[in-house]
């Protein structure tokens, strides 16, 4: 019970939190807590919310102008990373429609106030980690593509020398690598290697980290043993 009153704990505590960025999501889209909003500015409002929410304590929640303009560029690169995230938007928005089609009324104008709003953000805070895992596996793709002796890992040499048009580049120091138990150096001391797993596992690949938690990818080797437990059971 106590690890249950734990957890439930520390959940409302993030879910509290994220209704806290997403009165600053709000303010940095030049909006109201107060007024309700159209679906459009719902979408922009959920995107700031995202977007700071990645960033965690370096966020400034503040500066509106400063905020808009890194929107901009974002969506001008249009890269992978921005489009995979106005996904996850749009498909927690279209699914809370969907769940509340009921309870609209199709005669007038569709607008949302900001605790319908918080709903959308507690299902997305949710969601966040699985839905941000995918990026993990795309990584994880793409350094096994640099595996080509299938052994789980990568010439440290080749790792770094990554043309700029690849998907992933990566730049951790080796004594970073070395910390975290990613860099091998044995057999040949000339040529070491990184092992995919582990560098993927590093807190380098962290991409959220709040008051309370950080989103980092998920463990494929505790997957793996949770179905083995439940075979063996």
């Amino acid at each position: 019970t106590d690890v249950i009153l734990t957890t439930a704990t520390l959940e409302g505590l993030i879910l509290d939190e994220s209704t806290e960025l997403l009165s600053a999501a709000y303010v940095l889209n030049g909006l109201e807590v107060l007024q309700s909003i159209s679906r459009d500015e719902l979408q922009e409002v959920l995107i700031s919310y995202l977007t700071i929410f990645e960033m965690g304590s370096k966020a400034n929640l503040t500066d509106i102008a400063r905020h808009q303009l890194m929107k901009q560029r974002m969506k001008k690169t249009n890269s992978q990373s921005w489009l995979t995230l106005v996904e996850f938007e749009e498909d927690a928005l279209n699914t809370f429609d969907f769940l509340q089609h009921n309870t609209i009324n199709p005669f007038l104008p569709v607008v949302y106030s900001f605790h319908v709003a918080s709903q959308v953000v507690r299902s997305m805070a949710r969601a966040y980690g699985q839905w941000q895992n995918s990026e993990c596996h795309q990584m994880a793709a793409a350094l096994r593509g640099l595996d080509l002796t299938g052994s789980g890992r990568v010439p440290l040499d080749k790792l770094y020398s990554q043309p700029a048009s690849a998907s992933y580049l990566f730049h951790e120091s080796t004594e970073y690598l070395r910390q975290i138990g990613a860099l091998d150096e044995g057999g040949d001391a000339a040529k070491p290697q990184v092992r995919i797993a582990n560098y993927l596992m590093g807190p380098s690949n962290c991409v959220v980290r709040s008051s309370y938690f950080s989103v980092c990818c998920l463990s494929e080797c505790e997957g793996l043993m949770r179905e083995l437990e439940q075979k063996i059971r």
